[in-house]
């Protein structure tokens, strides 16, 4: 039985890039890296030699981990996902005050695909919330 999201994960075509994203332009607090090159990973992936670069940024006080991996070995490749296309994932993250994480984000250089708008339905109805991309393409929404 499921009991709880244990973490989300995405795959990025430079670690190194994204932790600079996600901690440097987002502010979110990098936990660490490392590379993975454990046998148990081809069983895993399916990959023989597999070989991973990994990421894990976390909010402070928060319990949820972002993991950030990319494939050394082989090397990934641009899955074509974006806004509206059938399994494209995207990350939802709380902020505390959405205008001024919008100004601050957009001095930093980050891409939104439009201005915060109120939502006007469903779970979070009255809430505020904008849509970015990360350099992966990888669709970010803060609410």
């Amino acid at each position: 039985m499921i009991s709880g999201l244990f973490h989300s994960g995405i795959t990025v075509s430079d670690l190194e890039q994204s932790l600079e994203f996600y901690g440097g332009r987002l502010g979110i607090e990098h936990i660490r890296s490392q590379v993975s090159d454990q046998p148990y990973l081809s069983g895993v992936t399916g990959f023989p030699d597999c070989s991973l670069k990994i990421g894990f940024a976390q909010v402070e006080g928060d319990t949820s981990v972002l993991e950030i991996v990319e494939y050394v070995r082989p090397k990934g490749g641009l899955a074509g996902a974006g806004f509206g296309r059938v399994g494209t994932p995207h990350l939802g993250w709380a902020v505390d005050d959405l205008s001024a994480a919008y100004q601050r984000l957009s001095a930093r250089g980050v891409r939104f695909l439009a201005t915060p708008d109120r939502v006007g339905e469903g779970l979070w109805r009255g809430a505020r919330g904008v849509l970015l991309v990360d350099p992966d393409g990888v669709l970010i929404e803060l609410i």
